[in-house]
């Protein structure tokens, strides 16, 4: 399922956006109804030039409004060049079907999403049908909105007006922040951290908080796993070394049972293991999430 087009730069998109209550109709009333979407051949001549045959869809879900972006599409050869884990384009590792989950807050405004994109060369309309299968799990907002609550409880003060003497773990030693550093940041991606420490505020970041891993469901005989590299966790907060491994460990696991949308978590983390790794003397600064 693609636009009616055929291209992924071809306009109107295959894109609707739905109730977090309603479903996706099946495919002679969807395409009925969303006269700019059609299915077509994955392997076939695209703008960009042959595909690689595979399919792709992604689910945007804001809890908070109670909204859900759908948009699918299939996937260029020249796309399948790219890194499968941060983009999700491209089977180089002989990935037959991957789905990833992103996790985007903010926890001041108290906004949550959960971004969920799949690709996959296993059967035709693969990616719609695996978005059906999985919408009854990932349209359930109550247990997920207070597996959020309690995420800011630890993260997030309110009341906090700390203008100095702020506290944070910076290359596993306590660290007293500066003037106009009020909050923590911890950033840790494809198992390297890249910063930890006291964060300025300077930039006007949409989210502080972010937390994507991936799922290899099928791979090719001949391919490779290394799913950790798919592995991101980034938060900023305000409470004294509320960037330590204990606090990252537990901001791991309710974001993994957030994902998954279940009040019990079921992850299988390794002790004595730690999320803190030495950094150099001076922290980047950074950036800000787009």
């Amino acid at each position: 399922m693609t636009n009616k087009d055929g291209s992924i730069l071809a306009e109107p998109k295959c894109e609707f956006v739905l109730n977090i209550n309603n479903s996706i109709p099946p495919i002679t009333q969807f395409l009925a109804k969303y006269s700019q979407c059609a299915i077509h051949n994955a392997d076939s001549v695209v703008l960009l030039g042959h595909s690689d045959g595979s399919c792709f869809a992604d689910v945007d879900i804001d809890y908070v409004a109670s909204t859900m972006r759908i948009h699918l599409t299939h996937v260029t050869a020249a796309q399948s060049l790219l890194s499968p884990y941060d983009d999700m384009f491209g089977f180089a590792n002989s990935i037959k079907s991957v789905v990833q989950f992103k996790v985007v807050g903010n926890l001041e405004k108290k906004k949550i999403n959960l971004i969920t994109r799949l690709q996959c060369k296993t059967s035709d309309n693969c990616a719609l049908d695996k978005i059906r299968y999985l919408l009854s799990n990932l349209t359930n907002s109550h247990i997920r909105l207070s597996t959020f609550k309690d995420t800011i409880k630890l993260l997030h003060n309110p009341m906090s007006k700390v203008a100095s003497g702020l506290s944070c773990l910076y290359d596993g030693e306590d660290m007293e922040c500066s003037n106009g550093e009020d909050r923590c940041i911890f950033d840790l991606s494809k198992g390297s951290l890249i910063r930890n420490g006291c964060f300025d505020g300077d930039s006007n970041e949409i989210y502080d908080l972010e937390y994507r891993f991936n799922m290899i469901e099928e791979i090719a005989s001949d391919g490779f796993n290394s799913v950790h590299d798919a592995f991101k966790i980034y938060y900023l907060c305000n409470t004294d070394l509320c960037n330590n491994d204990d606090i990252v460990e537990k901001v791991d696991h309710l974001l993994y049972s957030f994902v998954l949308g279940s009040s019990s978590n079921d992850k299988i983390v390794h002790r004595n293991i730690s999320y803190i790794k030495p950094l150099p003397s001076t922290p980047p600064k950074p950036k800000p999430l787009v």
